[in-house]
């Protein structure tokens, strides 16, 4: 393993939601830090003693901390792994973890957590998780505080103080407070924070379940196929020129993406950057366009200059794999999962797999051509082409299909699993039963043999469609064509 360059700063919370104030600690730490340090960010998941760390889902956490965080600086990197698990990883473990990858660690501390130090009265001495450990061995970055005072003997015996203090008085438990009694706390946040916070009523009575109706106030970045096809080219081109009017000459931020094509384009661009938060709004240059608005390009126009559209947050799949050799991936998802019987070179045999559920067998051995686990976005596709039932966008639901599949005798063709599910496929694989595991189509990994397939807690696609785009209507089509 290579060593990592430079120091590795650690700075955790809750982060819930972040504030300027984080902000302002994170550019104390940059202004400190040189070009081959980095500052890992990790907000922690769900916590018994601070309740408030589950008034709101971990991918709205997530993509809060993103919007505040990563576009700051790229030495900044994002840990979600406790959210993704909603856990609480301890600093101890985070230093150990970091630690035997060669990272040279320094955690990031409050003045108020030493006060007491040289009496073995701090907070950390006291109330952290091998507290005592870390004071004596961990390296530490002390910025103070204002209003709060120590002596130099009570810093840890490896650790660095900085010059600048932290503002006293702003706090996430303020913006929360605030937002909960709907009174202004915007000077509290960012513009970006604010902006999400608002459309899904984050921290208030109002907090959205399912899609939202938003208005789009910023400027969009635009991404157009380029079809061969030349009718479709002609429209592509057409609504690229539609939307240099919309977006004309504006110098506001980017808070959205136009798609321009099919369903194809618009799977691999939302594929390019899984974690961002900005809504996807696809407009329908190709045919079926099931996650697209479609419509004249007088008509898209008028609906993109209103700037109302309902938002879908559509989890991704986080795929992990192993092969016969030991090698690992772990990926995400928009469509599907798929592990599929593949040729031996003479011919196709059917797999043979044991199927678990949240850890509990349910098959232990389905055989078959293959096993496909769909999201709701997905459910229109491959999946329904084998017999999968079509959800609508954004639904909590996954759909698991099985591909010519038989259990002891008997066909088995699909059900609808519940957005907590976790399903686990181990192969009984030979040189004679081989199979492949897809993820959109794409071949990820050959002879396969353990796959697990749930849907991400922190990472989602955000949809948008127009409030004329009916998407039951859509669904419905599949079952009466005409």
């Amino acid at each position: 393993m290579k060593k990592p360059e430079g120091r590795t700063f650690f700075l955790g919370g809750s982060f819930n939601p972040p504030g300027r104030h984080h902000e302002s600690i994170a550019d104390i730490i940059l202004d400190h830090m040189t070009s081959a340090d980095r500052l890992l960010i990790i907000p922690c998941g769900g916590r018994p003693d601070k309740e408030s760390t589950q008034d709101v889902s971990p991918l709205h956490r997530a993509n809060l901390c993103r919007i505040a965080f990563e576009a700051r600086d790229s030495r900044i990197t994002l840990d979600l792994s406790d959210l993704e698990r909603d856990e609480y990883e301890r600093s101890a473990c985070v230093l150990d973890r970091l630690t035997s990858q060669g990272h040279d660690v320094w955690l990031v501390v409050g003045g108020d957590l030493i006060v007491g130090g040289a009496d073995q009265e701090s907070e950390i001495q006291k109330n952290w998780h091998q507290g005592q450990r870390l004071w004596a061995h961990a390296k530490f970055l002390v910025i103070p505080r204002a209003g709060v005072h120590f002596d130099k003997a009570d810093l840890p015996p490896n650790s660095e103080l900085l010059d600048n203090w932290l503002s006293r008085g702003a706090s996430s438990r303020a913006i929360r407070e605030n937002a909960a009694l709907y009174e202004e706390f915007e000077h509290l946040v960012s513009p970006g924070v604010a902006a999400y916070m608002c459309m899904y009523g984050l921290y208030t009575s109002r907090v959205a379940l399912g899609p939202v109706r938003a208005t789009l106030k910023g400027r969009a970045q635009v991404m157009v196929a380029c079809s061969t096809d030349p009718e479709r080219s002609d429209r592509e081109t057409a609504l690229g020129l539609m939307m240099d009017r919309v977006n004309g000459l504006s110098d506001r931020l980017l808070t959205h993406k136009i798609v321009i094509g099919g369903d194809g384009y618009f799977l691999d661009c939302v594929q390019e950057n899984p974690g961002d938060p900005r809504p996807s709004i696809g407009l329908n240059a190709g045919t079926v366009g099931f996650l697209l608005n479609g419509g004249t390009i007088t008509e898209l126009e008028a609906r993109l200059k209103r700037g109302v559209v309902h938002l879908y947050q559509q989890p991704l799949l986080e795929v992990s794999a192993i092969d016969s050799n030991g090698r690992q991936i772990k990926e995400l998802a928009f469509n599907e999962a798929f592990i599929r019987a593949v040729s031996n070179g003479t011919s196709v045999q059917s797999g043979a797999m044991r199927v678990y559920l949240n850890g509990n067998l349910v098959f232990d051995r389905l055989s078959g051509d293959g096993l496909m686990l769909a999201t709701a976005a997905g459910s229109t596709g491959w999946a329904r082409s084998h017999g999968g039932m079509p959800l609508t966008a954004g639904t909590p639901e996954m759909i698991l299909v099985g591909a010519g599949t038989t259990y002891r005798g008997q066909r088995w063709n699909f059900a609808r699993l519940s957005a907590e599910d976790e399903v686990t496929v181990d192969i009984e694989t030979t040189r004679k039963r081989p199979m492949q595991l897809l993820l959109n189509g794409r071949v990820r990994m050959e002879d396969v043999i353990r796959v697990s397939m749930r849907l991400s807690r922190t990472h989602a696609a955000t949809l948008g469609f127009f409030p004329e785009t009916n998407l039951a209507a859509k669904i419905r089509g599949l079952y009466f064509p005409t």
